[in-house]
C-alpha cells in the first residue's frame, strides 16, 4: 500500500518536473517475473525513480553499498528491496570484496517472480556514451537459473534512457524498452562454459542497449551532436514528417550515428564540417538571437511589435505566477547544489525537495489568503489549484521574454545587424554541407544494405 501511494505521488512529481516522458515499449508483455531490467545510467537517482513508475509491477534495485549509511535508511531500503553491492571503494583497505550475500538476496528476490533493476555500467555520468558494462547483472540472472536447474524462467530486459536536458525543469526524457532476453535459451552454452557465456550475453546486451539510446564516442562528438541537433534537427523533422516521440528519438540517434560514421570513414570532411558548425554556433552565441534568420529586417520589427504587445497584456498573469511560485521553485535547486556538488544528483534532489516545498508553500499561501481575505473553502481550493497552473505559465512567459530581449538586442545594434546577415550566410552554407553529408551517409547505408 505504501509503495503504491508513494509511486502515485512520484508519478505526479515526475510528470510535473519533465514536460514529457516518452516511452517506447515492445509488443510482447513485460509484466511477468522473474525479470531483470538492465538500463544505462546517465542521471543517478532520477533513473531508478523513472523506472519505478513506468512498470506496473513492484521493482527492486541493486545499488552501491555506499548509500547504506544509517540503520534507519537501511530499513527503508530494505522495505523497497534495495540490495547493496560492494565495490572496492566500499570496503576497508586490504579487505576483500564479498558480494555473495547480495547475490543470494537477488536470487531469493527473483525466485519470488519479482523484478530487479540493475545499472550494469556501475556508475552514473552525464554523457552520451554507454560505458563498459559489467557482467554482474548477467551473472545474477544465470546464478538464479542455475539454482533452479534452469526452471525459473528469468528474462533480461534491456532499456535505454535519454534526457534532452538531464537537469533542466520541463525538459523531455525518452525511455526505450527493448525485447526481453530469455536466459533459458542459453542453458546448454552456460552449462558447457559459464564464463564465456556470461561474457557473450553481456556483449550482446551492450549492443542491444546501444540501439536503445544515443551513443557518441567521446566528448568532442557529444558537443558536435548537440550543435548539429540544434541547427539541423528541425529541418530533418520537417523532411521526414516526424510526428511522434519515437520518430523524434530516431532522428537524434541517426545524427549521432552519422557523426560517428564521418569521424571513422571521412575524417577530413568530418573536421571541415565540425569547424563550420562550431563557427556557426559561436556566431549564434555572439548574436544571441533566437530569431528566424530567413525573415527580413522589416519582418523582425513587425514580429517584435506583436510580441511586445503580448508581453504587456500578459504581464499580470506572469506576476501572479511569479509571486506564487518563485520561492518554492528556487529553493529546491539552491538546496540541491548545497547538498551535492555532483550535477548528476541535482535533478533528482531538486524534484524530491520540490515534492515537499511546493505543496507546503501552496498550503501556506492558501491559508494566508483565506484568513485575511475571508475566502470560502471552495474559493481557497480553487486558489490552491491555480497556483501551479500560474507557475507553469510564468515559466513559459519568462522564456518568451528572454527570447524577446535577444530580438531587441539585434534590432537596436547596427553591429549585430551585420552579424545577423553573416549568420544567415553561414547558416545557409552549413545547412548545404549538412544536406550533402546526410546524402552521403544515406548512400553508404543503402550500399551496405
Amino acid at each position: 500500500m505504501i509503495y503504491r501511494i508513494l509511486r502515485f505521488i512520484l508519478r505526479i512529481a515526475i510528470h510535473i518536473f519533465y514536460k514529457k516522458v516518452a516511452i517506447s515499449r515492445p509488443s510482447v508483455s513485460i509484466s511477468d517475473g522473474p525479470l531483470i531490467i538492465m538500463s544505462n545510467h546517465p542521471n543517478t537517482l532520477m533513473d531508478p525513480l523513472l523506472l519505478a513508475i513506468i512498470f506496473k509491477q513492484k521493482v527492486g534495485f541493486l545499488a552501491n553499498a555506499s548509500i547504506f549509511v544509517h540503520a534507519v535508511i537501511n530499513r527503508v531500503f530494505d522495505y523497497f528491496h534495495v540490495i547493496p553491492v560492494y565495490r572496492q571503494q566500499d570496503v576497508k583497505a586490504g579487505q576483500e570484496i564479498d558480494n555473495q550475500d547480495s547475490f543470494r538476496a537477488c536470487y531469493d528476490y527473483l525466485e519470488q517472480n519479482n523484478t530487479l533493476v540493475i545499472f550494469p555500467e556501475g556508475t552514473s555520468v552525464h554523457e552520451l556514451k554507454l560505458r563498459k558494462i559489467k557482467t554482474g547483472g548477467v551473472r545474477i540472472g544465470f546464478g538464479a537459473e542455475a539454482r533452479r536447474a534452469f526452471g525459473l524462467g528469468v528474462k533480461i530486459l534491456p532499456v535505454g534512457i535519454y534526457y534532452n536536458h538531464p537537469t533542466q525543469f520541463r525538459s523531455k526524457v525518452h525511455i526505450n524498452i527493448g525485447e526481453p532476453i530469455s536466459l533459458q535459451n542459453y542453458r546448454s552454452e552456460y552449462q558447457q562454459n559459464e564464463i564465456a557465456t556470461v561474457q557473450q550475453l553481456t556483449n550482446e546486451l551492450r549492443i542491444k542497449m546501444e540501439t536503445l539510446t544515443i551513443h557518441t564516442e567521446n566528448a568532442e562528438q557529444e558537443a558536435l551532436f548537440y550543435k548539429i541537433k540544434k541547427l539541423y534537427k528541425p529541418q530533418l523533422k520537417e523532411e521526414l514528417d516526424a510526428k511522434n516521440d519515437h520518430e523524434d528519438f530516431v532522428i537524434n540517434q541517426e545524427i549521432a550515428h552519422a557523426i560517428r560514421f564521418f569521424h571513422l570513414h571521412v575524417p577530413t570532411q568530418y573536421q571541415e564540417l565540425k569547424q563550420k558548425v562550431e563557427a556557426l554556433d559561436e556566431l549564434s552565441t555572439q548574436v544571441k538571437s533566437k530569431s528566424n534568420f530567413d525573415k527580413s529586417y522589416v519582418g523582425l520589427w513587425i514580429m517584435t511589435v506583436l510580441k511586445s504587445l503580448y508581453l504587456i497584456l500578459a504581464s499580470p498573469l506572469f506576476v501572479m505566477g511569479l509571486a506564487g511560485n518563485y520561492l518554492p521553485f528556487q529553493l529546491p535547486s539552491w538546496l540541491a547544489r548545497k547538498i551535492s556538488q555532483e550535477r548528476e544528483y541535482h535533478a533528482s534532489i531538486t524534484m524530491v525537495l520540490g515534492m515537499i516545498t511546493f505543496p507546503l508553500y501552496y498550503t501556506l499561501l492558501t491559508w494566508i489568503l483565506r484568513h485575511y481575505l475571508t475566502l470560502h473553502w471552495e474559493q481557497a481550493t480553487l486558489c490552491f489549484i491555480a497556483f501551479p497552473l500560474f507557475g507553469i505559465y510564468a515559466l513559459h512567459y519568462y522564456k518568451f521574454a528572454k527570447r524577446m530581449r535577444h530580438y531587441m538586442s539585434v534590432l537596436l545594434s547596427s553591429s549585430k545587424k551585420e552579424q545577423l546577415r553573416n549568420l544567415k550566410l553561414l547558416k545557409t552554407s552549413v545547412t548545404h554541407q549538412l544536406d550533402n553529408a546526410k546524402q552521403m551517409y544515406l548512400d553508404r547505408l543503402n550500399h551496405h544494405d
